[in-house]
């Protein structure tokens, strides 16, 4: 099913919230979580009319699992890739890859359970570029190469318990652990070790930095030009390095966590969900309000469903804030990528191009 033109603009102007007559104190929670989400948006963000962020509309479902026609194979996206023109999703429910052109026609699937070459056990995250598919293949600690055209499996690369993985745009990549000497492992598409180098030091901390093995999801990896950036799903916290020297660029916090610092009396903050480079550059943060007390229920009480938009931080290199913008979106979307000035943004059951549009003032 594929829909377009959607005459849905960047939603920065306050929603609203229903209330009943009476709430019950959880009820009344969560209304509170709304405002203040709310409050970001038209705070944090700015008003549309005041908004210098980009605006994106909805413009196509490009992967939806009700659509036999253009989905034959995957059971949930858990994250996605793409590259020259190949959406490649990883289906952590049955181990595989598939991939769709951009107009959602499915094109191939790759892998299975298991421990042989090809096969794939506890996905992580996944990167493609000059016909290249690296996947991180957690429980089997090594980086799996396959071919974008064909799926074909190509070869492994042993890492320990890699959560992701970039690839340049001269076939070099980049894994990301924390149970490697070094955060960063760098080999080319043989397989030889280029460069190691980072440590994973964020000035927030809590039991999870001792429990690497459930700490390295934390990691999250994207490549633009010579900068490799490094970020924290729970700790808000960035690095960029350039990839080729090891040296670090830069390194930054998102602060503060809520613009304006509000928050409700029950305790959550904005941290981050994904991050990306754009085109252009830039450092662009997906965001997801988040219980205080993450560690022992990251979205505790959260109605995640029930927030119509997703809010985004734009950065620069160096960590200078330079704007924010916000879609609208009424699922839970944990992946964010660029292919040209598009958006596009995936839950577990659909993935959806957001396109860029011109506002007159």
């Amino acid at each position: 099913m594929h829909f377009s033109g959607y005459k849905v603009f960047t939603c920065l102007c306050a929603f609203s919230v229903v209330s009943g007559c009476a709430k019950s104190p959880a009820d009344q929670g969560n209304y509170e979580e709304l405002l203040a989400w709310e409050q970001w948006l038209e705070e944090g963000i700015g008003s549309g009319n005041s908004q210098e962020g980009p605006y994106y509309v909805p413009s196509d479902t490009v992967i939806y699992d009700d659509d036999i026609e253009i989905n034959p194979t995957y059971s949930s996206i858990g994250t996605f890739t793409i590259s020259d023109s190949v959406i490649v999703v990883a289906d952590y429910v049955q181990n595989k890859l598939h991939a769709y052109s951009l107009d959602g026609e499915f094109l191939w699937s790759s892998g299975q359970p298991g421990e042989g070459p090809g096969c794939l056990s506890a996905i992580g995250g996944i990167d493609a570029a000059e016909g290249i598919v690296a996947v991180c293949n957690m429980n089997l600690g090594r980086v799996d190469l396959f071919n974008i055209d064909s799926g074909s499996y190509q070869r492994s690369v042993s890492i320990a318990w890699p959560f992701d993985v970039s690839v340049s745009d001269d076939s070099l990549i980049c894994a990301v652990s924390a149970v490697e000497g070094s955060i960063v492992t760098v080999f080319d598409y043989q397989g030889n070790i280029i460069n190691r180098f980072g440590n994973w030091n964020p000035p927030e901390t809590d039991g999870m930095v001792g429990w690497p093995q459930y700490g390295n999801v934390n990691l999250k990896c994207d490549i633009f030009g010579d900068m490799l950036l490094l970020s924290s799903v729970y700790y808000n916290y960035f690095q960029v390095y350039d990839y080729r020297t090891g040296v670090l660029v830069s390194s930054f916090t998102r602060t503060p966590s809520l613009p304006g610092n509000r928050s409700t009396s029950r305790g959550w903050e904005l941290r981050i969900n994904d991050c990306v480079f754009n085109e252009g550059g830039d450092i662009v943060v997906l965001l997801c309000p988040t219980k205080q007390n993450w560690l022992n229920n990251r979205y505790a009480e959260l109605p995640a469903g029930d927030i119509p938009c997703k809010g985004f931080d734009i950065y620069d290199a160096s960590g200078v804030r330079k704007e924010g913008f916000a879609v609208e979106t009424d699922w839970f979307s944990s992946t964010a990528q660029f292919s040209g000035n598009d958006l596009y943004l995936a839950n577990t059951e659909m993935l959806v191009k957001y396109s860029p549009v011109v506002l007159n003032r």
